[in-house]
């Protein structure tokens, strides 16, 4: 499943979603969504007002969803793939979340600035609601996340634990693959234990991978992620996704919410 937006990063996640879907026989189904929302007026003085005229941003909700579809069956018919649309007038983490009922794995940009937000989707919140693994695709896709080589970024979390899990499909197609943990020199021992644990598990099912302990050079850990990545040239990451409870909401960790932003990198994340 792949969602589109009208902003300009559409093709590179598409191309990918098709090659993906193909790769595994599997269909492709496109989603939009585009939440009519009234407009705020704000006087000079005096109470501020909503339009109660709902009228114009029904028309521009639709207009929305036609651009997408249009856009998804042009970039997808040079790809021989089965695919199906949907789209909703409804807000579109919401509408995304309830329709990944439908899907494997859910394909997503990040939120960028040259969309509405009325039709943009949030990654982090598909990582919270979906109940289904998010890949994070960046503007453009650089090196393939089949047949190259992919990180696990390993924490020895529930989460991690997942993501590894739901990530086996796509590993099993990885030309390689590296299980990294980054930790401190006194942990050292430990983190090697885990991570051939999880190789032991990869080997399991017929996926050969390498454990690689990284010392905590005192960066961000998602940036020494991101450079061994780089240096690797990598196609895929995966981690998982660390979310906290607060105020009954939840938030994303802080180390999840830097690699979601900033990340070049293909991301699948779970929770």
């Amino acid at each position: 499943m792949v969602y589109i937006d009208t902003g300009g990063y559409n093709t590179a996640r598409v191309d990918l979603a098709c090659e993906v879907a193909r790769h595994f026989e599997a269909r492709l189904i496109g989603v939009s969504a585009s939440a009519a929302q009234p407009r705020v007026v704000l006087p000079e003085k005096g109470p501020a007002t909503i339009s109660l005229d709902m009228s114009p941003y029904l028309d521009h909700a639709e207009a929305d969803l036609r651009c997408a579809k249009d856009l998804f069956h042009r970039v997808a018919q040079a790809h021989e793939c089965r695919l199906e649309w949907r789209s909703s007038i409804d807000n579109p983490n919401d509408f995304m979340a309830s329709e990944g009922r439908a899907a494997d794995i859910i394909l997503a940009g990040r939120m960028g600035n040259d969309v509405s937000p009325h039709h943009a989707i949030d990654p982090a919140k598909l990582i919270v609601y979906a109940g289904r693994p998010v890949l994070v695709v960046p503007a453009s896709v650089k090196t393939s996340l089949l047949g190259s080589h992919a990180v696990i970024a390993w924490k020895d979390c529930r989460e991690a634990r997942r993501a590894v899990l739901d990530a086996l499909p796509l590993l099993s197609k990885s030309k390689n693959v590296s299980v990294i943990n980054i930790v401190e020199g006194d942990q050292r021992l430990t983190a090697l234990q885990q991570t051939s644990d999880v190789e032991c598990f990869l080997a399991h099912h017929g996926i050969i991978s390498r454990s690689v302990i990284i010392e905590d050079d005192g960066r961000s850990i998602s940036r020494q992620i991101t450079d061994f990545a780089k240096a690797h040239q990598t196609g895929l990451i995966v981690m998982g996704a660390r979310i906290h409870a607060r105020l009954h909401d939840w938030t994303i960790g802080g180390e999840t919410h830097d690699m979601l932003k900033k990340c070049p990198i293909c991301l699948l994340l779970s929770n």
